[in-house]
């Protein structure tokens, strides 16, 4: 475990440019022990899971009581996308079930069923906003959020 100022990279792989440590849940758990952010990087290192699926994989191993997912340019989780559609409705709250069952297009299936089944709240936001980290850590009201619930 090799802290960068107050953050740890983990990887799936090896990437000696970004890091050496390979993502064991052990040495994410460490890192939280010592008080790191803990970053986990380069998704699962295997084919056909998303970058969505490893952050739900990621969390549920590490008994995470939520995840982040910040998106580029889209405030929230909308019925449809609004980039293209001018009449998208933004959704405030959904439950893991409701965004399945709509087939909301915010992540991919598998990554919101490993999120309801482990009970991890998600907090969809836009990462260009001003701040938008530092107020998705903090509980500001932004984005939507997906809930059990």
């Amino acid at each position: 475990l090799i802290p960068i100022g107050v953050t740890c990279i983990l990887l799936a792989k090896t990437m000696e440019m970004l890091s050496d440590i390979v993502y064991v849940d052990t040495t994410a758990l460490i890192g939280f022990l010592v008080s790191l952010v803990v970053i986990f990087a380069a998704g699962t290192g295997n084919p056909f899971f998303t970058t969505d699926t490893a952050a739900a994989l990621r969390a549920s191993e590490i008994g995470a009581e939520a995840m982040l997912m910040a998106k580029n340019g889209v405030d929230g989780v909308y019925d449809k996308d609004p980039n293209m559609y001018d009449d998208a409705i933004k959704f405030d709250h959904l439950t893991h079930t409701e965004v399945l069952e709509k087939g909301l297009k915010v992540m991919d299936l598998s990554a919101a069923e490993i999120a309801r089944d482990n009970d991890i709240n998600i907090l969809v936001f836009d990462m260009n906003a001003k701040d938008a980290i530092k107020d998705a850590v903090s509980g500001k009201k932004i984005g939507t959020i997906v809930t059990r619930k």
